[in-house]
């Protein structure tokens, strides 16, 4: 729950002291500010047929992008409706010998590397020793100490988050459906206030996607 913002006793030591801490399970993830004809350079020789809507329209090709050794390459059905799963493809791949090209190119494009941290809602499910501590520390104002510790790892304005914790825009998941769940990417539409989450599941070996609207 989120505090007000007036009257909150918070100090630089209880931020310090909690944001060394949070180091111990911070990720590394990758922003893209935007998504623009830069990164759409070219669409991988994986991709044998680019997928389409039900009008038989073929998807937009918004880019491909790097997580570790796999190759994400993202589709988007601009014709459909939100709560349709369909709007979005993401095709995943590992990285070998016929993706040297397009890997050359990716590796050019500008990119923002930074922490990453669960959002206050999931650390309770993810890190319940560390949450517990935060509450110890300041029991008025838990939300708030956390979001100040986290505060230099936040990234707002971007279009696509690659790896690291899910940035959820709404406290509306059961984040024990996750655990088999492999985060890859969050792709973000400015115009309708929505986010698509992808997720590599570990037992069906197959994407699944987490949509949400503001």
């Amino acid at each position: 729950m989120k505090s007000k913002t007036q009257q909150i006793s918070i100090t630089q030591k209880d931020i310090d002291s909690v944001n060394k801490q949070l180091k111990t399970i911070a990720l590394h993830a990758v922003v893209y500010t935007e998504v623009s004809a830069q990164y759409n350079t070219m669409i991988p020789d994986h991709i044998e047929e680019i997928p389409t809507n039900e009008k038989g329209m073929p998807m937009q090709f918004k880019g491909s992008f790097i997580l570790h050794d796999q190759l994400l390459t993202l589709f988007v059905d601009t014709d459909k409706n939100f709560n349709q799963c369909e709007k979005h493809r993401l095709c995943v791949t590992n990285f070998d010998s016929s993706h040297i090209e397009i890997k050359k190119i990716l590796e050019k494009q500008r990119i923002l590397k930074c922490r990453s941290y669960p959002i206050w809602e999931e650390l309770i499910h993810r890190f319940l020793s560390i949450h517990k501590w935060i509450v110890s520390i300041n029991k008025n104002h838990p939300w708030s100490l956390y979001t100040l510790a986290c505060k230099n790892s936040e990234k707002s304005n971007y279009s696509v988050y690659i790896g690291g914790y899910p940035q959820w825009r709404i406290n509306n998941v059961d984040y024990r459906t996750l655990k088999s769940m492999n985060f890859l990417l969050e792709y973000r539409q400015h115009d309708t206030n929505s986010s698509y989450y992808f997720f590599n599941c570990t037992t069906t070996k197959s994407i699944e996607m987490i949509m949400q609207k503001d």
